[in-house]
């Protein structure tokens, strides 16, 4: 056994290498025309693309013409204070392109050489792979927040062991985790995160491992053994929650209606237009408006299970009633309808017409790797072992490691290779 451990982690140090020049071959930028001169324009309220251009002194005529390609790409209710414009124009201040920067991923260009052309830019997007792993100090956000990683790594790290623990409540100080998670960066600046590759989990007395593996017919989290890690109901189907504010109880007092009433339900806050997903594989019964609930979805499951999306601020395209729709299909997005103080999902589960706390509730657990792949699997498990191994070694001898090309941010050393 040590001897194919000791072979794996030769071949994981030897990929290594590989990796770094896929990551590096995919951020190499082209090449902008250094003779024009650009002006930078941060948006501040009330501002509009029309004020941008008249204070770049540029003719009527050009601020007419771009101005309405502008607006036939991008809806000028939408403009926010905070994004981004940029005039460029030549030496002799004839205007050659203006780019509005909604965000990294979200970039317009409207150029002038002869006659005008207007484009979504194609943002270049580049992946590292990030090794975390130390001890929980208060709780799973607070741990995160003081290795400077954001919120949704801690949101993401919950949902893969949700059917294993409750990360609020059963996490304590001195816990142990790893993760290895993708990272995804825009012109060198972090932009959000990928999928988590890797993760475990160590308290007094459980051991929870999960990996990450998907082919043509699976994909999900699942144990060393290829157990699927997953229920057939999900207990908090949103992409991204930052705390739960409103608990399952017989009993709270309702802050809009000024009483005491049941809250039969869960509810996560989250920023508006965080997606929301089908808890379960299942088929829409109810989509529409409601005083209380604002806008609401309502899906039918097997077992006699129906879950209820409250609060979303708008329906994803493909949400239909009568359509089926598979576990994690993006169904709407998190908003404040109805009777709401903040943007929140309510998401309630009801069994058989009475209503269940989904923390609580014991579901069955999803499709586990099947025995015509488990073979692959176990030398997929092997391999990301090997991988951790080799990471943790070569940030130990930084001179083996390529830096600024391949990143691994491995947060402590003094912890033993966790699960090999």
């Amino acid at each position: 056994m040590r001897k194919r451990t000791i072979v794996l982690f030769i071949i994981a140090v030897s990929l290594l290498p590989l990796f770094t020049w896929r990551v590096k071959g995919d951020t190499q930028q082209h090449k902008e025309n250094t003779n024009l001169v650009g002006v930078r324009y941060v948006l501040k309220r009330g501002d509009t693309v029309i004020d941008i251009l008249r204070k770049s002194h540029l003719a009527v005529s050009i601020i007419d013409s771009v101005v309405k390609m502008f607006e036939d790409n991008v809806d000028p209710k939408s403009i926010k204070p905070g994004e981004e414009i940029y005039i460029f124009t030549d030496k002799d201040f004839t205007f050659r392109k203006l780019e509005y920067r909604k965000s990294l991923a979200e970039v317009y260009t409207i150029e002038f050489d002869e006659k005008f052309k207007s484009q979504k830019k194609e943002v270049k997007k580049s992946v590292s792979v990030t090794l975390i792993e130390g001890e929980v100090t208060s709780n799973l956000y607070y741990t995160f927040k003081i290795k400077g990683e954001k919120d949704e790594l801690a949101s993401q790290f919950a949902k893969v062991f949700e059917w294993q623990f409750d990360a609020y409540t059963d996490v304590q100080n001195n816990d142990r985790y790893t993760i290895l998670i993708e990272k995804i960066f825009i012109d060198d600046k972090f932009f959000g995160y990928g999928k988590i590759l890797y993760a475990s989990f160590e308290n007094k007395e459980n051991m929870f491992e999960a990996f990450y593996y998907g082919n043509d017919s699976i994909s999900g989290y699942y144990d060393d053994v290829g157990n699927s890690l997953s229920g057939t109901i999900m207990k908090a189907p949103l992409a991204f929650y930052t705390r739960i504010s409103s608990k399952f109880t017989t009993k709270r007092f309702h802050p809009i209606l000024k009483k005491n009433m049941a809250h039969e339900a869960i509810d996560y806050s989250a920023p508006r237009g965080t997606l929301v997903y089908a808890a379960g594989d299942g088929y829409i019964i109810q989509k529409g408006y409601n005083a209380m609930g604002g806008r609401t979805i309502k899906i039918r499951h097997e077992n006699g299970y129906v879950t209820e999306y409250c609060h979303l601020y708008k329906y994803a395209p493909n949400a239909k009633v009568g359509k089926f729709v598979k576990q994690g299909e993006t169904i709407g997005f998190v908003g404040r309808t109805g009777y709401a103080t903040g943007n929140h999902l309510h998401y309630a589960v009801n069994l058989n017409g009475k209503y269940v706390n989904p923390l609580k509730m014991k579901f069955e657990n999803a499709s586990s790797i099947p025995d015509s792949s488990k073979t692959e699997y176990f030398v997929y498990v092997d391999i990301v072992r090997s991988f951790i191994l080799a990471a943790k070694s070569i940030m130990n001898f930084p001179a083996l490691s390529s830096k600024k090309e391949f990143i691994f941010k491995y947060a402590n050393s003094a912890g033993k290779p966790t699960g090999i």
